[in-house]
């Protein structure tokens, strides 16, 4: 028997001396787009942006799209890095002025937490926000060995761990100089061994359930920080792990002492065939378009070509995918693709393989991938509104798909709400909505944007 956790973006806490940073995968713009936009997206200057950014917007109303939320994370994490001249540093933990205030912290008495301790949905309803008492997590992990033994990494409080199945949490990295935690990897044999990955940093290892930890990798490898988008252990032998990273997709035989490029290319998933750990799957993000690679020699080499797979045209872009399996169809791969065309942008189409990813086929939803969106028959799943009918998203930053381990029919897919399909991606219903206020059940259903993980978790282990 399962049940689904869903794990959802809400109130960041940490202050800005300590916060790491994650990257953004970029949207494309257009020469019509406002300066702001082609200057953020150009890398230009940081204070550059922020006062085109204002000139903009003394004149235009400002009405919330993906640039717009770029931009907010944008301009957070250059508060986060950067220093009174607008430069960003590399590493702010490295600052002498960010070690200086961390000991002086440390001298101070002694803190306790003060709530609040739970989502009030009348009085979100009545104030019109959300979220509060929430907090902003990007992954959670199950250990396979152990059921009650849950672990999740946030944006900007570090890495967490239960062991009563997410009744109780306890901080488990406060004594690294740790905050954003991407990706987490539990040794299927063996709750105690861990691997987290930072979401601009290093892959860390702890062999004593968390008490401790320490950086995996030769120090070249610790020298470069990078985004550790997925880490996967082989479940049948716990020495080989994968890590998929924007700087590429690696490999591990010793259990994390040392490292091996497979591809230089920017990896963003990795799934196992539910039955034969030799066949690997994992997606890449080359240009504007992602590319489906596939092991069939336990990961020592990965092939693309899959017939079917997203092809973008001339203007179109495609930069993003969520893939999943499950046990009750192993040879079947789910995949829930983001992009835009000249139609609109959000979801580009639910795509699914029933021959372990040779073919591919699209199942949803309307006639093409993109728009132009209809409630019915073409929803926009990615989107802000609760019936599909509105454009855009976050659909590069939240992202998240499952399917069910004993029902192959059943998937949620999310990026700002949570959609259900009992038709195996053919047809979406709105399960859960970003606001209180939207209409039927979203009060009863709530849950924020932005979803960046859906898991299907167990209540025992057989």
């Amino acid at each position: 028997m399962n049940r689904i956790v869903l794990t959802l973006l809400c109130i960041v806490f940490a202050s800005a001396i300590q916060a790491q940073t994650v990257p953004q995968t970029p949207y494309t713009f257009s020469s019509e787009s406002p300066t702001w936009v082609q200057l953020m997206y150009e890398n230009a200057p940081p204070l550059e942006v922020k006062s085109a950014f204002e000139e903009f917007y003394a004149s235009h109303e400002l009405v919330k799209n993906k640039d717009t939320q770029f931009y907010k994370r944008f301009l957070r994490n250059f508060q986060a890095t950067g220093n009174g001249a607008g430069k960003i540093l590399s590493d702010p933990r490295e600052e002498a002025d960010y070690l200086a205030l961390r000991a002086a912290a440390n001298r101070s008495e002694n803190w306790d937490e003060a709530g609040p301790w739970h989502y009030d949905p009348e009085v979100a309803m009545f104030f019109e926000v959300q979220s509060p008492g929430a907090c902003h997590v990007y992954t959670v992990e199950q250990a396979a060995s152990n059921a009650a033994v849950v672990w999740c990494g946030t944006a900007t409080a570090g890495i967490w761990k239960s062991v009563d199945k997410g009744l109780h949490w306890e901080l488990m990295s406060r004594e690294l100089l740790v905050t954003s935690v991407y990706s987490i990897a539990i040794d299927p044999n063996n709750e105690n061994t861990v691997y987290f990955g930072e979401g601009s940093g290093k892959i860390w290892k702890t062999t004593d359930g968390g008490e401790t930890w320490a950086q995996t990798g030769s120090t070249a490898f610790q020298n470069q920080n990078k985004w550790v988008r997925e880490l996967r252990l082989k479940p049948t032998d716990a020495n080989v792990l994968f890590a998929a990273t924007d700087d590429g997709l690696f490999r591990s035989d010793d259990a994390g002492a040392n490292y091996t490029s497979l591809s230089s290319s920017e990896h963003m998933e990795i799934e196992f065939h539910p039955t034969n750990q030799e066949v690997i799957y994992s997606i890449a993000l080359v240009g504007n378009n992602t590319l489906f690679k596939k092991s069939v020699d336990g990961g020592m080499t990965f092939v693309s070509g899959a017939t079917g797979w997203p092809t973008i045209q001339t203007g179109e872009e495609q930069r993003r995918c969520e893939m999943a399996v499950s046990l009750a169809s192993p040879n079947s791969v789910y995949v829930l693709a983001s992009g835009a065309t000249d139609d609109g942008g959000g979801l580009y189409g639910i795509y699914e393989s029933a021959d372990q990813g040779e073919n591919f086929e699209f199942v949803c939803c309307g006639a093409q991938p993109g728009g132009p969106w209809e409630a019915e028959t073409n929803p926009n799943t990615l989107g802000w509104s609760e019936d599909g009918t509105g454009d855009g998203g976050q659909y590069y930053y939240d992202l998240a798909l499952d399917v069910s381990p004993t029902d192959p029919e059943r998937m949620f897919g999310a990026g700002i709400n949570v959609w259900r399909s009992e038709n195996g991606g053919s047809d979406w219903s709105l399960n859960a909505h970003w606001v209180t206020w939207a209409g039927e059940f979203t009060a009863d259903r709530y849950s924020h944007a932005d979803v960046h993980d859906i898991k299907f978790l167990a209540l025992t282990r057989a």
